[in-house]
């Protein structure tokens, strides 16, 4: 049976993911801003339908450097790619994050949107200076060739 990770999306609307266990971070449950959406995470906590794990920061800093575009992504979200590597090749995570989404594709990680449909293509993206067309593979600001501004474009996209 696979199990079932959850980001904040997931854990906001976990009554509409049909299991008897979830798993989350603390990273996830940090971003649990509401009183009344605390006590539904609480009551989840209570009865152990709802198991959290710690990962570190220096777990959370090490895989955000082996990732490509990783800048967009929260600790959080890369929390939610390391639970899915530390439970099982059968875990599926539960997010309506399309940058999550889209890095969980290029991982092999199972993925499954709660309020929104998943995502239907993987992009790969770079950045690409708007003045000389110099591509980069991790974002800066400006060029260093020309000093033009450097933006994230859309290179290539795979149907999933």
């Amino acid at each position: 049976m696979s199990k079932k990770i959850l980001d904040a999306a997931g854990l906001f609307k976990i009554n509409l993911i049909s299991g008897d266990v979830f798993y989350t971070t603390y990273n996830v449950l940090n971003e649990v801003k509401s009183s009344f959406e605390m006590e539904i995470v609480n009551s989840y906590l209570r009865s152990g339908k709802l198991k959290v794990f710690e990962i570190n920061k220096e777990e959370i800093e090490n895989e955000r450097k082996t990732l490509k575009s990783s800048e967009r992504l929260s600790d959080a979200d890369i929390s939610v790619i390391l639970l899915a590597k530390k439970l099982d090749d059968d875990s599926i995570v539960y997010t309506d994050d399309y940058e999550l989404q889209n890095t969980l594709s290029v991982l092999g990680i199972k993925f499954e949107g709660v309020k929104v449909s998943k995502i239907k293509e993987r992009r790969i993206w770079v950045y690409m200076c708007t003045s000389c067309g110099r591509y980069y593979k991790t974002k800066i600001e400006m060029c260093p060739v020309c000093g033009g501004m450097v933006k994230r474009r859309l290179k290539k996209t795979y149907s999933i």
